[in-house]
């Protein structure tokens, strides 16, 4: 008998523990969901591709610290280039997709599934024509990355807010 009130009280115990830990991650979830909506609509965060995909195929694993930096006024782009140039033209970077952008417009969609698609297309006479992102409620995105110039190239990573810069030791 007591062995008997034992198992239903462990077992009570576990369940409540369960349904407390499901409470727990669902509360952390829909705290990052806020935190995407709200880095998105302010157009502040910052884009860290895990992966590239270029229009020949195979994906790329990337190792460096390449980034896409979006503010207000100014886009900041550090990405790799894996492809094909259409168009062979003197004076343009051995890097395109390393550029600094002052104009350009942003336009953003939510999704009936909750999650956005983002169009930036840049106005000024750089390589790049437009960004398309991908991305969901847990951050996670896709950049798809047209130009004139050069083949499509693809990119898989994370959203995130800026990091404060770094203290010089000196």
């Amino acid at each position: 008998m007591k062995v008997n009130r034992l198992g239903k009280g462990f077992i009570l115990l576990s369940l409540l523990a369960l349904i407390s830990i499901s409470a727990f991650g669902q509360k952390n979830k829909l705290e990052k969901q806020e935190q995407i909506k709200k880095l998105l609509e302010s157009r502040i965060f910052v884009f860290s591709p895990q992966s590239a995909t270029p229009s020949t195929g195979g994906m790329i694993q990337l190792t460096s610290e390449f980034f896409l930096k979006i503010s207000q006024d100014t886009l900041e782009s550090n990405l790799p280039y894996y492809g094909v140039n259409n168009q062979p033209s003197f004076g343009i970077a051995d890097r395109p997709l390393e550029f600094t952008s002052y104009d350009f417009d942003y336009e953003m969609k939510m999704m009936k599934n909750g999650s956005y698609d983002i169009t930036i297309r840049i106005n000024d006479p750089s390589d790049p024509d437009q960004l398309n992102f991908s991305i969901s409620t847990s951050g996670y995105a896709t950049l798809r990355v047209t130009s004139n110039m050069r083949q499509p190239i693809s990119f898989y990573g994370d959203i995130d807010a800026p990091r404060p810069p770094r203290k010089s030791n000196r």
